[in-house]
Order: C-alpha cells, then sequence, then structure tokens
C-alpha cells in the first residue's frame, strides 16, 4: 500500500504519526478497513502515478487507478479502473479483448474491447470507447459508452446447477 510516495504495511496503518506536517496523514477507519478488505481479498492495485506495460493475467481482483496499457486476462475475477485510471488495450484485430474478466467496473477510462462472464459496470464517471460483451450492463447517468455491445447469455457454473 502508498501513502504520499511512502510504501507502508498494513500492521502499520493505524500508527501513522500526524505530528510534522512530512509525515503520512492518518487514515480514517473507513479507509483501513478498506485497505484491509482489499489486502485480505488478495486484490492486487495499480495505484495513481504507476504505470504497467504489458499483459496482466492471474487470479485475484484488480485494481486500477494508475494506466495500464496492453491486456489483462483475469477470467474468474473482477477488474476495478478507477476514477483516476486508464485503460488502454493494445491495437488488434483479431477479435480479442483488452479485458476478460468476470465482473468489469469503469469509474475512469477504458479505451479497447472488454468481455466480462457476469457483469460490465460503468458509473457516471466512467467511459468506454470500444466493444464490450457480457451478459449483463449497467450504465449510470452521465456514465459514456462508444462502440458495439453484445448482450449475451450468461455462462452458468456447472456447480450451481448441482445445489
Amino acid at each position: 500500500m502508498s501513502t504520499a510516495g511512502q510504501t507502508v504495511s498494513l500492521s502499520s496503518v493505524a500508527a501513522l504519526e500526524t505530528s510534522s506536517a512530512s509525515a503520512p496523514k492518518r487514515k480514517a477507519p473507513a479507509q483501513i478497513c478498506d485497505d484491509l478488505r482489499a489486502y485480505s481479498s488478495g486484490e492486487v492495485k495499480i495505484g495513481r502515478g504507476q504505470f504497467v506495460k504489458g499483459k496482466i493475467s492471474g487470479s485475484g481482483p484488480l485494481f486500477i487507478d494508475g494506466r495500464v496499457e496492453g491486456d489483462i486476462d483475469i477470467p474468474n475475477e473482477r477488474v476495478t479502473i478507477g476514477e483516476h485510471g486508464v485503460f488502454v488495450a493494445h491495437a488488434r484485430k483479431d477479435g480479442q479483448f483488452g479485458i476478460t474478466a468476470r465482473e468489469i467496473v469503469i469509474m475512469g477510462k477504458v479505451i479497447g474491447s472488454v468481455s466480462a462472464s457476469h457483469r460490465v459496470e460503468i458509473f457516471q464517471s466512467g467511459s468506454i470507447t470500444g466493444d464490450l460483451e457480457t451478459p449483463r450492463l449497467r450504465i449510470a447517468d452521465g456514465g459514456f459508452c462508444k462502440g458495439g455491445v453484445n448482450l449475451r447469455e450468461e455462462k452458468r457454473d456447472l456447480r450451481e446447477g448441482a445445489a
């Protein structure tokens, strides 16, 4: 976790001092809880001011509040583009998607095609320029979407039917 350009472990978040002007500010309890939930869920965060270029793949939620250029392939998890986040997919003509995930939440800017097996949600501050494919789509008032939309049937997990 980064705080004012410094790396801080979660165990020391509550102990941050505010006595000097150069010391990081104490976080509110709600923010500490959010940070702990993100840490315990295995969420990876690309923070403001950070830039990643290339392919990101793995298992675990991803939160982007910086800039990513390339491809994201996390098919069983959520990818969130934060309010300050920018995702630019590699240029392609092969029908592949820039982001492939279970859920895609867009609060920032996405340029490129996305595919979600469960849902795509575009917040008021969010925008996507590119095609999207998903069984569920929610666009808040003020959210922006320019491109093709393919609402397809959701692929059900075989384990869900066995319950």
